[in-house]
């Protein structure tokens, strides 16, 4: 079985490609299994927080996911909660190791920040650490071939910090509406603005055989573009900060995982899950889902 990171102390084990965090794994070898799971927090945390992750009806699991440990208030109260989300890509066992060493790496940088650093500055360092490690572990022959996405934030103070790289997804839902808040790396994002220009046709733009190819991701060597916030986000109590891989988005679309949103939040991750097995796509990609939503 793909060990993919929830959350927690995790290590890389000897003589294996598979990571694991004291058994707090949740890639389930068949979809269905312990898809939707609540994050455990202290009692009066001001936030709830919960995850939908399948493998959709691929062989294998590249998606892989990360929430810092939740259930010391003190440690919350300090450097408040990281969400990640990565997306790996270029070969199953590629992929799949690249999702893996990008959500272990910057969890434990996370553990290991100084919190007197401000959160925009934390995550540059997270990505920092998670460029490093993938490049080191492809070697020269191999960078540029094979990689991961990556979304994070930072929640702390009632305040949003994000950090992204590829073309995974980051939202904030309130009153109703889902706003997008990072940009996609990919050529559909450059397409579309030559349209805007008036550059490009919309369907020149909408059929160009690149329009997925990403044009930054973690592994490529040195990061062509990232996106971040270095304002932060004021949030309010009733907000909820979504971040998923494309295998989400990409099926149910912007207008019906809205829709989703209006029911508590573990109902919201089960309908997330039973909605893209609704729509049952022959090639249904990996899927992931964090939501953390602010209570108080």
């Amino acid at each position: 079985m793909v060990k993919i990171p929830f959350f927690g102390n995790l290590r890389r084990q000897k003589n294996t490609e598979q990571y694991e965090d004291d058994a707090k794994t949740i890639a389930p070898e068949l979809s269905g299994v312990r898809t939707v799971k609540m994050t455990e927090v202290y009692e009066g945390c001001p936030l709830c927080i919960g995850s939908v992750h399948d493998i959709g009806k691929r062989d294998m699991q590249q998606d892989s996911f990360g929430i810092s440990s939740c259930d010391d208030e003190d440690t919350v109260l300090d450097k408040g909660v990281l969400a990640i989300v990565a997306d790996g890509m270029g070969g199953l066992a590629d992929g799949d190791r690249m999702s893996q060493i990008v959500v272990v790496n910057m969890l434990q940088g996370f553990e290991e920040a100084d919190s007197s650093n401000p959160p925009s500055s934390i995550l540059m360092g997270l990505v920092d650490k998670a460029t490093t490690e993938v490049n080191n572990d492809l070697g020269e022959e191999k960078i540029g071939k094979c990689g991961s996405t990556v979304v994070a934030a930072i929640i702390k103070d009632k305040l949003l910090y994000y950090i992204s790289v590829g073309d995974s997804h980051i939202y904030v839902w309130r009153d109703g509406q889902l706003i997008k808040v990072n940009k996609d790396h990919n050529y559909a994002a450059q397409l579309d603005e030559m349209v805007a220009k008036n550059e490009l046709s919309p369907e020149e733009a909408l059929n160009d055989p690149k329009r997925a190819a990403l044009t930054s991701y973690i592994g490529m060597g040195n990061l062509e573009m990232l996106d971040q916030n270095i304002n932060p986000t004021k949030l309010e109590a009733g907000d909820r900060i979504l971040l998923m891989s494309d295998g989400v988005f990409g099926t149910l679309g912007d207008g019906k995982i809205c829709e989703l949103m209006g029911h508590p939040l573990k109902q919201s991750l089960i309908l997330i899950d039973s909605e893209i097995r609704k729509i049952n796509r022959s090639n249904q990609d990996n899927y992931t889902c964090i939501i953390i939503e602010i209570m108080k």
